[in-house]
């Protein structure tokens, strides 16, 4: 039964009691054993407990950190990429919900209802993957996609397209309601856009044979100007900081290692400017950034996980406290995409693409504890063990094997007998986050508990 915080009212409520409930928690009691364990070997430690009583035996799974409230959700294989927009410059609330397939791009809307539907935007390629999209200036979406045509689209009252012409790559500037050509950009013949990123002003193109294109959305023009932008670059495994419009190198930073740059993101917390460079195998690094000269300083390096960030196995909010970056982990796993979508109906939502489903949820304000519950239908287990090292109870491994073992004493229970008197040793290896059966053997004897050490398994009878 779950605890429950309750307020005592002096006047009765519409339900006729006095009592208010406030908050409700989940009961781990009566716990009868419990252990710290690093399931995903992260340096996050779990409390796993032996919990409850009788039939309601169960294994509680306590993990601190912040919570992500699932509120709906729909199945959608393949999800490659999504992005939320707005209609138009000046909405303070998300409306469209642009989500990438490998094939084709959808546009979700929010209807009258309140419920996301499939239509169209003109201009937008739907019959394409998209690479990037985003609001801009003006009263204009940005959408960048590839394959063939390949196109890059400022849409609205005013759109722009990159197109395949005899090999040449067009970027366009149009008028949506003249229809006029107000602009024009050649990319390099023979090439195409590889990366891509926007904000509501600004176009950052990576392109073969090294080109790094930038462009500034303007009221149906182009224009360059800003000052930094930042790079990775995967030949010498380094971030660079490039001055605009010039796009002089004026900072780079050798990343050291095997692993290249995934992600490169400026940010600005409580007023210090950070880049974060996100690696292949989930190591962040972070820098503060000198926003004048783009002098890169006070390098750190954190582990977030085991696939690129920011949307990886081990899914991670970054946050600023007394001008410090503060990482927590979600109770999500396997998260491929995330995007904001703070519609009206629906303010302050996550869009999480996890495999084959799509959730719309919130996030908590706030680190709490986050309990999963596995019943077993039965007592609850009297003792449970997990340890690393090399002395172990029940988790098993060999000097010189690598590989991570379960050994498991089992009993045969039966109507006739007032206690077990035979069982089985059965022994598992890990492999994937999976149990396979490798080993097993017949007792004469109960066996309630098991000592590991090296090779020798000692077994004790109940009695």
């Amino acid at each position: 039964m779950p605890i429950q915080l309750v307020k005592l009212n002096l006047q009765l409520d519409a339900k006729g009691s006095y009592v208010e409930v406030l908050e409700r928690y989940v009961n781990l009691g009566p716990i009868v054993d419990f252990c710290v364990v690093d399931l995903e070997r992260q340096g996050q430690g779990q409390v796993v407990t032996c919990s409850g009583a009788y039939k309601d035996g169960s294994l509680r799974v306590v993990l601190n950190g912040i919570g992500i409230n699932e509120q709906a959700s729909v199945e959608l294989q393949g999800i490659k990429g999504m992005w939320s927009l707005r209609s138009s410059t000046d909405d303070l609330h998300d409306f469209f919900l642009v989500v990438s397939f490998i094939s084709e791009t959808r546009i979700l809307p929010m209807n009258i209802e309140d419920e996301l539907e499939e239509t169209e935007i003109q201009g937008f390629s739907s019959q394409v993957q998209t690479l990037f999209c985003h609001d801009a200036v003006f009263n204009q979406l940005v959408q960048v996609c590839h394959l063939i045509p390949l196109s890059l689209s400022l849409l609205s009252f005013f759109y722009v397209s990159v197109q395949r012409l005899c090999h040449f790559k067009l970027l366009r500037l149009v008028s949506s309601t003249s229809r006029d050509l107000e602009h024009e950009w050649h990319a390099p013949a023979g090439y195409s856009i590889n990366v891509a990123t926007a904000n509501v002003t600004q176009v950052l193109l990576a392109t073969g044979g090294k080109h790094l294109v930038y462009l500034e959305i303007g009221d149906g023009v182009l224009i360059e100007k800003n000052q930094l932008a930042a790079v990775g670059r995967w030949t010498d495994i380094s971030v660079q900081i490039y001055s605009l419009p010039d796009l002089n190198c004026i900072t780079k930073e050798h990343l050291g290692g095997e692993i290249i740059p995934r992600s490169v993101l400026l940010c600005t917390f409580e007023g210090i400017s950070y880049l974060l460079c996100a690696l292949g195998d989930g190591h962040l690094l972070n820098f503060t950034l000198n926003a004048t000269t783009g002098e890169l300083t006070d390098r750190k390096k954190v582990s977030l996980g085991t696939q690129p960030f920011a949307a990886s196995d081990r899914p991670t909010v970054i946050y600023s406290s007394n001008k410090k970056l503060l990482y927590s982990n979600v109770n999500l796993k396997e998260v491929s995409h995330m995007c904001p979508f703070n519609s009206a109906a629906f303010p302050d939502r996550l869009a999480i693409a996890k495999e084959g489903e799509l959730t719309i949820g919130t996030i908590d304000d706030i680190q709490k504890l986050h309990i999963r519950s596995i019943p077993l239908g039965e007592h609850a287990p009297s003792a449970i063990r997990s340890s690393p090292g090399p002395l172990q109870y029940v988790v098993c491994s060999f000097s010189d094997d690598s590989n991570v073992y379960y050994c498991v004493g089992t009993a045969y229970v039966l109507p006739e007998e007032n206690e077990p008197t035979k069982g089985r040793i059965l022994v598992f290896l890990v492999e994937d986050g999976k149990l396979q059966l490798i080993a097993e053997k017949e007792t004469r004897i109960c066996l309630f508990s098991e000592c590991f050490q090296w090779k020798t398994s000692c077994c004790h009878q109940s009695k």
